[in-house]
């Protein structure tokens, strides 16, 4: 028992803290709801879908640098004075007249627009923001199936606790059986008071394990409500009886093709190494030229100064032509590039290799525990036996008051042992169709 109890706090520690939104939750749920709601609900899960729309903005931002640039320009200013100069003037009495170099009051406004014709880097960015909007999506994906799978397991850490609630409430009526007869044979003189005694205890004692037993329900669909979106924790959603999942077939090619083949962190994983190839790719076009179009027209709508051009309206068309000749940090941008792509690759294999140890681990502890789930539903079929004849032993007045206590005991280990195979044993199969890259979505498909 408290082994399985440190199991159950450390999985319901392992969920860490999940914010969660308002809205009440069904007061029964199945599997296959709690995984819908908890897509629709998790916050977590929430946050992980607008890095999506950030790639998705980073990948129009990128097409953006492809497409023309316009805008629009005002300019006044006001001098305390304008700014004159004399001319000789022959006209004029004194010989001379006044000219304005610069007027008091100027406005005047321009339009450009630049375009870029031939830009090989900005064309390579695009591909790469379309990796990245892959790259958003498989996280996603990687982000939904580790809620789900929290999910699950925290819906079936519930279930268990609820079999350990019927368990304590069994022990307890037994334990009542147990006192009433020691009681009746301790007043008709044929029992001791020690039987007694001995029988109170073991309920007081059922009783404690039964409090027990109700609050680890409580914290597991609490967490489960927490997964889903609950806030307050006042309605505690309760997880209805779900089949148990089915055993795969094992077949170690076929999941291991499948494990490289689904997995969203192997998918991310060879992204990396093709978006590392695209930037070095990208700063190989560094090397080319560039070359922009500008086009712009200007307009003077305050009078013109004396000395200025008399046209008003002005425009111009330009080319520029980029053409880089030596830029060493190119070179140290090369083998930046080189050195991440190769990193890439490194850490691709090292992934792949840990994926497929991590696969054949999970399957081999699975299968340990479908043979130890076996040896535990024996002994509960033995230790209830037993329990059963000694107690009917004792209410004929034939066994002894420690032979029902110990059959108890023994009856109660037994199936408190079963419970924590039976929940082991659907938490190492959840773990080994994750470690494959399953959709853990179909898994309601055969438990609800």
């Amino acid at each position: 028992m408290k082994a399985f109890a440190v199991m159950m706090l450390a999985l319901l520690l392992g969920l860490g803290p999940v914010r969660a939104g308002d809205g009440k939750l069904p007061e029964k749920l199945t599997l296959a709801e709690a995984m819908s709601l908890a897509e629709q609900r998790n916050l977590s899960l929430q946050a992980a879908t607008e890095d999506l729309a950030k790639a998705e903005a980073s990948y129009k931002k990128a097409w953006s640098s492809l497409l023309p640039v316009a805008s629009v320009g005002l300019g006044y200013t006001i001098w305390d004075h304008a700014a004159t100069t004399q001319m000789a003037d022959p006209s004029s009495p004194d010989g001379f007249r006044d000219i304005t170099i610069k007027n008091q009051q100027d406005l005047s406004g321009d339009i450009s627009v630049s375009a870029p014709l031939i830009q090989p880097q900005a064309w390579w960015g695009v591909r790469l923001g379309d990796l990245g909007r892959g790259q958003a999506e498989l996280s996603l994906k990687n982000s939904r199936q580790a809620i789900l799978l929290a999910v699950a397991q925290t819906f079936y850490l519930a279930l268990a606790s609820k079999r350990l609630m019927d368990i304590q409430s069994e022990q307890i009526d037994r334990a009542k059986r147990h006192l009433t007869v020691a009681d009746l044979r301790h007043r008709s003189g044929t029992g001791k008071r020690l039987d007694v005694i001995r029988a109170s205890t073991e309920l007081l004692d059922a009783e404690d394990q039964a409090q027990a037993a109700s609050t680890a329900y409580d914290k597991a669909r609490d967490a489960l409500g927490s997964l889903l979106g609950s806030r307050d924790g006042k309605t505690l959603p309760i997880p209805v009886e779900a089949l148990p999942l089915k055993k795969p077939s094992w077949d170690k090619a076929e999941w291991e093709s499948k494990a490289l083949s689904q997995r969203e962190d192997l998918l991310l994983g060879r992204l990396a190494v093709r978006l590392a190839d695209e930037q070095l790719t990208q700063v190989w076009l560094g090397f080319l030229p560039s070359l922009n179009a500008n086009w712009q027209l200007s307009y003077q709508f305050t009078e013109p100064s004396s000395f200025g051009s008399v046209d008003r309206s002005r425009w111009f068309i330009g080319l520029s032509l980029n053409l880089p000749l030596y830029d060493h940090t190119r070179y140290a941008d090369l083998d930046q590039s080189r050195a991440t792509l190769r990193q890439a690759r490194i850490r691709l294999d090292d992934a792949e290799r840990e994926a497929l140890l991590q696969l054949r681990q999970a399957q081999r502890s699975h299968a340990q525990t479908v043979a130890q789930r076996k040896v535990a539903e024996e002994k509960v079929a033995l230790t209830r036996e037993a329990l059963e004849l000694v107690e009917s032993a004792y209410i004929n007045g034939t066994g002894s008051s420690l032979e029902v206590t110990d059959a108890r005991r023994n009856w109660r280990t037994s199936e408190i042992g079963l419970a924590s195979k039976v929940l082991e044993n659907q938490l190492k199969l959840l773990e080994w169709l994750r470690l494959a890259g399953e959709d853990l979505r179909r898994l309601t498909k055969q438990s609800s």
